[in-house]
C-alpha cells in the first residue's frame, strides 16, 4: 500500500495488502482511492497483535480513511476474519514456526478462511486488473 500510495497515478491497477498498514508520516492511504483512483481490497485477522500496524485498531483508522476518500465504497473494501491473526495467510513451515515467538499463535488459520480470502483476492484482481 505505501508503494502504491508514493507512486505517481496510474503506476498500479489495483492493490491488495494482507495485514499491513503504513503509518500516516510515510503516506496518505486514502490518496490511494481519491486522486489515485486505485482500487483496493485489505485482509486482516481480528487477533492480530501489531498495535497500529495491523490490529483492530489500525484496520479501523484505515477504514475510516478510505471511507473519506471514498464514502460510496466503489474503490475499496475490507475483509476482516474474525478467528485470524497476524500471518494468517503463511502457512510454509517457516512461517509456521516464527508464529509463537512472534505471538501470532492466536489465530486459527483455517484452511478454509484462507480459500476465503484467496478467492476473494482473486475475483477482485481478475475485475481491476488488466489481462
Amino acid at each position: 500500500m505505501a508503494a502504491v500510495a508514493m507512486s505517481p497515478a496510474g503506476c498500479y491497477q489495483a492493490c491488495a495488502p494482507f495485514y499491513g498498514i503504513p503509518p500516516a508520516m510515510l503516506c496518505d492511504v486514502g490518496d490511494i482511492v481519491s486522486s489515485k483512483k486505485t482500487p483496493v481490497q485489505g485482509h486482516f485477522g481480528d487477533l492480530d497483535p501489531l498495535e497500529g500496524f495491523s490490529d483492530k485498531g489500525a484496520v479501523n483508522q484505515l477504514e475510516a480513511t478510505l471511507s473519506k476518500a471514498d464514502p460510496d465504497k466503489k474503490l475499496w473494501e475490507l475483509y476482516r476474519y474474525e478467528k485470524e491473526s497476524h500471518a494468517f495467510m503463511n502457512t510454509d513451515e517457516f512461517s509456521a514456526s516464527q508464529r509463537a515467538p512472534m505471538k501470532f499463535d492466536a489465530g486459527a488459520f483455517d484452511p478454509e478462511t484462507q480459500a476465503l480470502a484467496w478467492s476473494r483476492l482473486f475475483d477482485f484482481m481478475k475485475k481491476h486488473v488488466a489481462a
